[in-house]
């Protein structure tokens, strides 16, 4: 049996109330949503606090969903990080307009610097704080699927389904992102 199909087993064993199996599910997956969370927003705390919130909805739609567990948790660790980053933007903007008497947190959270990454097969290395910082500045949709790809490890057809969207899109996507990456870390690029 797959992992997937062990993993949607363990998903329909939780959605019945079996606690050994949402144990089981919760530590399969949730490493990978962190890592994905605390890309998407940049801050550690406040990922593991969104990993919180996806399991309590999970736990309250695992009987009820209908796809694969693991692209299905992918989803709604995606609404949770997009819903929080639209929710800090519009903060941020109310405390520039002086509309908001709280002081916010000004913490970054993103991990920078100090390692090397191998990029290419060329054997190219750059500093992992600068590759995290180009895709950062990649457009949401090609962020998504790098982070989706390279950071989670999802196929082509499971990204599809988080993002829904249709795979030929999330393969341009990707597409146009490794591109912008590789003409951005070009000049980053030490041998």
């Amino acid at each position: 049996m797959s992992d997937a199909g062990r993993l949607d087993m363990l998903a329909v064993a939780a959605g019945q109330g079996d606690r050994p199996a949402l144990s089981s599910l919760y530590d399969a997956v949730s490493p990978d949503l962190l890592g994905y969370l605390v890309d998407m927003v940049r801050n550690r705390a406040v990922a593991e606090d969104l990993l919180s919130q996806l399991w309590i909805k999970a736990m309250a739609g695992l009987a009820d969903r209908r796809a694969p567990v693991v692209p299905w948790l992918f989803r709604i660790a995606r609404n949770l990080a997009i819903d929080h980053l639209r929710s800090q933007a519009r903060s941020e903007r109310l405390m520039r307009a002086g509309l908001n008497g709280s002081t916010g947190n000004g913490a970054s959270g993103a991990a920078s610097g100090g390692e090397d990454v191998r990029v290419s097969t060329s054997g190219d290395v750059v500093d992992a704080g600068d590759l995290r910082t180009a895709v950062g500045r990649l457009p949401d949709d090609q962020r998504d699927v790098v982070l989706l790809r390279y950071y989670s490890g999802m196929t082509f057809a499971q990204m599809a389904e988080v993002l829904d969207t249709p795979m030929s899109t999330v393969v341009f996507r990707l597409r146009g992102a490794l591109k912008v990456l590789r003409k951005e870390l070009a000049h980053e690029v030490r041998a």
